[in-house]
């Protein structure tokens, strides 16, 4: 059925963008590095060499993959193996990374190598070499460190369909070889059988006559992260061998049948392992789960472990590195240890010893040493040695409003407190202090003190920036005029609550913009309110006329000296100022304006006049749309 429907699927593939498959959460990077990807798949116990792959410099059919969510394979990270092009590169040239919207059972890897079977999976299929083909083979050296090796795999293939798995059965071995083997030996077993794992040896495709092995097969057609239609539970290849001989493993993966259709193999990184003694860390850790111990304060331990207990003491090197002294900074650790008879592990306590030196943190890298006489280590534990414990602060994000103070608390149960000294703090002998920074980000220091153990922390109290807001400018209303006040914020104002006082003669003292009618000049301050709490305030003054009117000086004194220079008509009540006008004796305007802010300066084209008396005239429109006329005289006095 997925055979029929390719021409199909291909052409509407094209329409996909390349942001598509980049959204999938099965990473897939192409690797034709054979040292690299074999140096991926090595954990503890084991050391590499000679690797050696397939090329293929046309089509890459191996990797790294980190499978990111939203797929069963069970395996987070490592390499993979595929019979065709292992990465998703274009819409039409598709691998094992699903594009995050198409279903598996709807996409189709399958790529044509160009390459020829490989003769021991052959052999070990019983089938002649040439109905294999792209056979992708990665094969290397290496040394175990114990007595036996390990490494986790998946295996996968678009051959899990019900027209293919009875009839295609793509394949794949592990095969190692060296001193206590005979031949090269299949590793890819089905858990507690010699049956090889393949298509046919383990699926469980429904409709289909060779189902075997149900319980470890996984369906993913309907997986739109990861292409192939079926794959295998994570098994673990095991083998023993003989601690530091020389050891070859070929792992290979291949086409059988034809080379339509891929299949692959994951294996997960860093699971190539021997069992050599192993290190566990006994020590504390932080939230950013660092191994640390203090001076000064309660010692630690670790132990050498081997797998399983043996009548037999082992004798395990141990060796030190880092910036701590064995035996200066910590109380002497043996260069070796013995794991008693009969027993799988022994532990050593680890003892800081205290200095009275601000040293900082050193690190103290443990080495557990290989048995093959190269002083390799067989694994190693990282602790750091710090002159303080951590002290928590809280809370643990302050933040405060500028003026403000907040109270930061250390840890309760310790003898004695002492904070760095800042003039910003209440009290600096105390575990509770008011801190009112003055600059953010603030920070603030604390030992305690408990016994010869030390702890210390930082805190970082940041100030909320103030949000400046304006009542408006100083103004004037006439006795009895509804007058609409605004506040204004320099940001935006949604949450922003304000109250104005006092509260007399205002329809609502808690809106942004209430209304007064004044019996008298008042003076009103608004405090705005931000939703962290943070208050600024402003205020405004309003001074109160009979009116409306318009009021006009009957002298005014232009010598720039800052003090009335100017002669302005003030509009008190008025809804508009028509015009303002000026007249010498002659009956000549030297002044108009419809503007009250605008006023005369005593000058007529650019000439201040000397003293003397001029006439104006004035006319507006009051609040209640009442036309208001005045004149009267006006006095240049010099």
């Amino acid at each position: 059925m997925k055979r029929a429907f390719l021409s199909r699927l291909l052409t509407g593939l094209v329409i996909l963008t390349n942001s598509t498959i980049v959204s999938a959460q099965l990473q897939v990077t192409e690797v034709n590095n054979a040292q690299q990807l074999a140096q991926r798949l090595v954990g503890n116990g084991v050391i590499i060499q000679n690797a050696q792959l397939t090329p293929n410099p046309l089509v890459i059919p191996s990797g790294f993959f980190n499978n990111l969510g939203g797929t069963n394979i069970g395996i987070d990270s490592g390499i993979v193996l595929s019979s065709g092009q292992v990465k998703s590169a274009r819409p039409d040239k598709i691998g094992i990374n699903g594009n995050g919207s198409m279903a598996a059972s709807t996409r189709l890897a399958d790529s044509n190598l160009g390459l020829p079977g490989d003769p021991t999976l052959a052999n070990a299929l019983g089938v002649p070499v040439g109905d294999l083909y792209d056979a992708v083979v990665l094969e290397f050296d290496f040394i175990p460190l114990g007595d036996s090796i390990k490494f986790n795999y998946v295996f996968g293939s678009e051959e899990y369909t019900l027209g293919t798995v009875c009839v295609y059965n793509d394949a794949f071995g592990f095969f190692i070889s060296g001193p206590g083997i005979s031949g090269e030996k299949n590793i890819a077993l089905v858990p507690g059988t010699s049956t090889p794992v393949s298509i046919i040896n383990v699926n469980d495709i429904a409709g289909a006559t060779c189902i075997n092995n149900p319980q470890y097969y996984v369906d993913n057609a309907a997986n739109t992260q990861f292409n192939y239609d079926g794959h295998t539970v994570v098994f673990t290849a095991v083998s023993p061998v003989q601690a530091c001989q020389v050891y070859h493993l070929k792992l290979v993966v291949s086409d059988v049948g034809d080379f339509l259709w891929d299949s692959g193999v994951f294996i997960q990184a860093k699971s190539l392992s021997s069992d050599a003694a192993a290190l566990v860390n006994y020590t504390q850790t932080d939230r950013l789960g660092n191994n640390y111990l203090v001076e000064g304060c309660v010692p630690g331990a670790f132990s050498v472990t081997r797998p399983k207990k043996d009548p037999l003491p082992l004798t395990v090197s141990l060796a030190y590195a880092g910036s701590a002294i064995n035996g200066v900074d910590i109380q002497s650790l043996p260069s070796s240890v013995i794991i008693p008879a009969n027993d799988s592990f022994v532990t050593i306590n680890i003892t800081p010893l205290p200095d009275a030196l601000a040293e900082g943190t050193d690190s103290l890298i443990i080495y557990a040493l290989g048995t093959c006489g190269n002083s390799l280590p067989s694994d190693s534990v990282v602790i750091q040695i710090r002159d303080y414990d951590t002290l928590p602060i809280f809370p643990e994000h302050p933040v405060v409003c500028k003026r403000d103070s907040v109270q930061l608390q250390a840890l309760p149960g310790y003898s004695s407190y002492q904070w760095n000294t800042n003039p910003t703090l209440s009290n600096l002998l105390v575990r509770d202090p008011f801190a009112k920074p003055l600059t953010t980000p603030a920070i603030y220091t604390c030992t305690a003190t408990e016994g010869t153990c030390h702890y210390r922390d930082s805190i970082e109290v940041n100030i909320i920036p103030p949000v400046k807001i304006f009542a408006g400018q100083d103004t004037i209303a006439a006795i009895g005029q509804p007058l609409q006040l605004h506040v204004s914020a320099a940001v935006d104002t949604l949450d922003m609550q304000y109250n104005w006082s006092p509260a007399h003669y205002l329809n609502d003292p808690g809106s942004a913009a209430p209304i007064t009618t004044l019996p008298n000049d008042y003076r009103y301050v608004v405090t705005g309110i931000t939703p962290d709490g943070c208050k600024e305030s402003d205020d405004i003054i309003i001074k109160v006329y009979k009116g409306p009117d318009i009021y006009v000086p009957s002298a005014f004194t232009p010598n720039n000296d800052g003090r009335n220079d100017l002669l302005n008509a003030v509009p008190v009540g008025m809804k508009e100022l028509r015009f303002f006008r000026v007249f010498n004796r002659w009956g000549q305007v030297v002044f108009q304006t419809r503007d009250a802010k605008q006023g005369w300066n005593g000058k007529i084209n650019g000439v201040i006049q000397t003293s003397g008396t001029y006439i104006w005239f004035a006319e507006g429109v009051d609040y209640k749309e009442n036309l208001v006329t005045r004149k009267g005289y006006v006095t240049i006095i010099l």
